[in-house]
């Protein structure tokens, strides 16, 4: 693992099981998770679900680890995500309804879609999560995190982007220069996303 600054590090290839790890408890009770999950939905799927999602970031872009596992969070560099090609979607739908069961396909597909029509197009780092261990929450260590992905941003001198799925996230976000640019409702009676744009330095 490379050092990135006091308690934060990248993490490497054989880090992906405490990466997943860590994302599990911290999205246990996630709102937009559990939307489009299974009802009741085993904590076991969960993290098959993030190793699957980090194994991906680790080959492609950068996952960053906080001391002694305390957190853990991936981003993407620049020119940041960019929409899925709807056959691809498609062809991954099968394998995505294992999590979300049939029932529950049609949300997963909304949230997908919904997402990456807000996708800002110009170039940018993703923040697509942050996830801290319960135990260690409101201690800094997102704030670490978070830093970390910023510094390559002001580095490179560029903007940053996110999705936020807790309100009271939010000001967390806004301290380190993001702002919202819109609510995402993503249903009646459902959860909401606040997409959040930190401009380049």
């Amino acid at each position: 693992m490379d050092t990135v600054g006091g308690m934060v590090t990248r993490a490497s290839t054989g880090d992906g099981d405490a990466v997943a790890a860590i994302l599990t408890r911290a999205f246990a009770d996630d709102p937009v998770y559990r939307w489009f999950m299974r009802e009741r939905f085993p904590l076991d799927l969960l993290q098959d679900h993030f190793r699957h999602e980090v194994a991906d970031y680790l080959d492609s872009a950068e996952v960053y680890l906080a001391a002694g596992a305390a957190g853990a969070a991936l981003w993407r560099p620049a020119p940041g995500a960019q929409p899925s090609p709807l056959i691809g979607l498609l062809r991954a739908m099968p394998g995505l309804s294992r999590y979300s069961g049939p029932l529950r396909l049609h949300r997963l597909w909304r949230l997908i879609r919904a997402t990456e029509a807000r996708y800002p197009r110009e170039p940018h780092r993703y923040l697509y999560l942050v996830g801290v261990e319960p135990e260690h929450q409101g201690r800094g260590v997102g704030s670490a995190l978070i830093r970390a992905g910023l510094e390559a941003c002001d580095r490179d001198r560029l903007p940053a982007y996110l999705e936020s799925s807790k309100a009271r996230n939010v000001p967390l976000y806004v301290k380190h220069g993001f702002r919202v640019v819109e609510r995402l409702d993503l249903a009646r009676r459902g959860p909401s996303l606040w997409l959040m744009w930190r401009d380049a330095p």
